[in-house]
């Protein structure tokens, strides 16, 4: 199992009560890559709550800053969980996070998963 995939299921195993043992037990394959496809679309578990605390502080904060100092952003009160990255930094990490689904859709459909811009395909 790779680390992004067991930092996943402490995620999960955080989010829905249980140990990560309880998670394997009572969550399917099928259902941990659905769950894994939901993550990569809607964040969850600590770093979208620090996020979302981020955007409180800077909104506060914002409130009651000086005229004429730049405005706060998430990233200011959370630096632990928020990097600056560069557009090119993130366009690869999205290619990457597509990448990554687009393998778990292959080995859960048994490789009849289409690429962008390819004809339609019959499983098998």
């Amino acid at each position: 199992m790779s680390q992004p995939d067991r930092v996943f299921r402490f995620r999960l195993a955080l989010s829905l009560g249980c140990t990560v043992a309880e998670l394997g037990r009572r969550v399917t394959s099928r259902e941990l890559i659905e769950w894994q496809a939901y993550g990569e679309l809607e964040p969850f578990g600590p770093p979208a709550h620090a996020y979302d605390a981020g955007v409180i502080a800077a909104t506060v904060a914002n409130a009651h800053r000086g005229k004429g100092r730049e405005p706060f952003k998430p990233a200011d009160f959370t630096p632990h969980i928020i990097r600056a990255k560069t557009p090119a930094q993130r366009a690869a990490e999205k290619r990457q996070a597509a990448a990554g689904l687009s393998a778990r859709l292959r080995a859960f459909f048994g490789g009849a998963v289409n690429q962008p811009g390819e004809e339609p395909r019959p499983p098998g």
